[in-house]
């Protein structure tokens, strides 16, 4: 077992490397589905990565070291288990990466080119995860139906934590919530957290609290906060304020939070 011992700026002078070619490795299939094209200027070229911005691979570095092998202000670090935690913080890919030209890359992150200006092709295995199964009561095959808790709720992997990509916020956060709750995923700490405001904004970037059980406060201000019509596990109302104009934000903090509740839940 090969173990580092040192600081964060040590750890990312003699590894920072490493993972750049690790990147440059598990994304190689993911760029030969662009066919050299560029995701956003559309000429052809030798494609780069772009992480997602709030994504950058030192963040994930710095991240995962925080995360799981500090100790006061040194780390510790078992490099077998970064690595694979390195890995995991990319998956899905296609969820993680632009496929760019260098010219579009270095405009990207440099804040030059807007996200909503990069086409990025259907995820095909994301989607084979989801329509695979055609029965009409998986919730990804009805976008109007009520979500209801007499639906059982399936964990397969990992990749079913994940928005996809023609679910709304609104329609993932009830299936994710049914799914953790229906599969006992979800600690008592954890549901005491998504009933605190301040964690929820800073999460979310909610303005209330995910989870509610008194009806008492579903109202604020006389207006409806919450679902009405259905309660998560008969017993928490659930917050129903996902703004479009926020989207974007939602999507990166949603993903950002299950990544790390799968990191921290060994899946």
């Amino acid at each position: 077992m090969a173990i580092f011992n040192g600081d964060k700026e040590e750890f990312k002078k003699f590894f920072g490397g490493y993972c750049r070619n690790k990147v440059l490795a598990i994304t190689r299939s993911e760029r030969q589905r662009y066919n050299n094209k560029c995701a956003c200027c559309g000429n052809t070229a030798e494609l780069q990565a772009a992480h997602h911005r709030g994504f950058e691979r030192i963040k994930v570095i710095e991240l995962i070291l925080d995360e799981k092998f500090k100790s006061d202000n040194t780390y510790s670090v078992d490099l077998n288990e970064f690595e694979q935690l390195f890995i995991d913080r990319h998956l899905p890919i296609s969820r993680h990466f632009f496929f760019l030209c260098p010219s579009c890359h270095k405009k990207y992150d440099l804040g030059l080119i807007c996200e909503k200006d990069i086409k990025v092709l259907p995820d095909e295995k994301n989607t084979s995860n989801y329509v695979s199964n055609k029965s009409n009561n998986h919730p990804l095959q009805r976008r109007k139906s009520q979500i209801s808790n007499n639906i059982k709720y399936e964990f397969n992997d990992k990749e079913d934590l994940y928005r996809c990509e023609d679910e709304t916020i609104q329609q993932y956060i009830k299936r994710l919530l049914h799914l953790l709750f229906d599969n006992k995923m979800i600690s008592e700490d954890l549901i005491k957290q998504l009933q605190n405001k301040n964690y929820c904004k800073t999460t979310f970037d909610l303005e209330y609290p995910l989870l509610e059980q008194d009806e008492g406060k579903i109202r604020p201000s006389g207006r409806n906060r919450y679902y009405t019509t259905w309660k998560l596990d008969n017993t928490y109302y659930v917050c129903s304020q996902w703004w479009k104009d926020n989207f974007a934000i939602y999507d990166k903090k949603l993903r950002s939070w299950v990544e790390k509740f799968i990191v921290s839940n060994n899946l």
